[in-house]
């Protein structure tokens, strides 16, 4: 009978249900942040990453916080499975806001148990509690799981549009930075650039 005494142990392989998201806590700074270095090494920026506790709880939590995130506390550890990073664009050309999923990263050991499923949906919720049309999202170009995850979730791919973006810290002997306006008269001849 060994077997059924085994069996009828909770296994840390069952699925996460929905209940177990909850809003990132000022506690949750140093596991968030090591989740969110993790999946700074997947994607390659790890030796860009300057994130501290002390900048989720500053810039996470209050009235004016900068973001909402979402995470997932491992039942019987001072761990987390995952984390879900949001943040709003407050409106765009139907007014209504836009939810932003900056990140969404599970730990290995949780993956495939509907952990980053559930992140997602409350990112969902949140997003329509807010009155957000849409939510948007970037994955890494390689990252095929993710994209399967996402369109198995209704996401899909935006073709009409590109990521592009700019450094505003470029060296300063770049020749394709404009020089910043000195004077009022920096333009003589007052035309459009």
């Amino acid at each position: 009978m060994i077997l059924k005494a085994i069996s009828q142990q909770p296994c840390k392989t069952q699925n996460i249900d929905m209940s177990a998201v909850r809003e990132f806590q000022s506690g949750d700074a140093e596991m968030a942040l090591a989740l969110m270095r993790d999946l700074a090494c997947f994607e390659g920026y790890i030796d860009d990453f300057q994130v501290t506790a002390a900048d989720l709880i500053e810039h996470g939590l209050g009235s004016d916080r900068l973001f909402t995130a979402f995470v997932v506390p491992e039942d019987d550890a001072d761990a987390l499975l995952g984390i879900a990073v949001t943040y709003i664009v407050p409106w765009t050309y139907d007014l209504k806001p836009v939810l932003v999923l900056k990140e969404l990263f599970v730990t290995k050991e949780a993956r495939g148990r509907g952990v980053g499923k559930s992140l997602f949906r409350r990112a969902m919720g949140y997003g329509r509690e807010r009155g957000a049309s849409k939510i948007q999202w970037t994955v890494l170009q390689t990252n095929n799981r993710a994209k399967t995850f996402y369109r198995r979730l209704g996401g899909s791919e935006d073709t009409n549009w590109e990521p592009w973006h700019l450094s505003l810290t470029p060296p300063l002997d770049d020749p394709r930075v404009l020089p910043p306006e000195t004077t009022k008269n920096s333009n003589p001849t007052n035309q459009e650039i």
